[in-house]
């Protein structure tokens, strides 16, 4: 670390609202897509209806697709990996990946 480094004032982070409030979207499916230079999230919802798991094809409903820079990608995996961890924890359970969730 650099000397200029060690100089940076602390900083705190505020977080605040949109008007109208931070909108909510439940998902139970994730796509991801990328290029050069960012990472895309795909969210979206398999609905639960009866026989929907034996037909042919499913059906995806996308709700919301969130588009970040490889950083703050390789940042939400981190922290993504460290709050499983601390859940796993707490909870003395082990999660583990359905079988129809696997990455192809």
């Amino acid at each position: 670390m650099s000397e200029e480094e060690d100089q940076r004032p602390e900083r705190k982070w505020e977080y605040s609202e949109r008007e109208g409030g931070a909108e909510r979207i439940y998902a139970n499916q994730v796509n991801l897509t990328w290029t050069g230079v960012d990472v895309t999230l795909i969210f979206g919802e398999l609905p639960h209806k009866i026989g929907d798991f034996q037909a042919a094809v499913l059906e995806i409903e996308h709700h919301a697709m969130i588009t970040m820079p490889w950083p703050v990608a390789k940042l939400l995996a981190a922290n993504l990996s460290d709050l499983l961890s601390k859940y796993e924890s707490n909870n003395d359970v082990e999660l583990k990946m359905p079988g129809q969730y696997k990455v192809p």
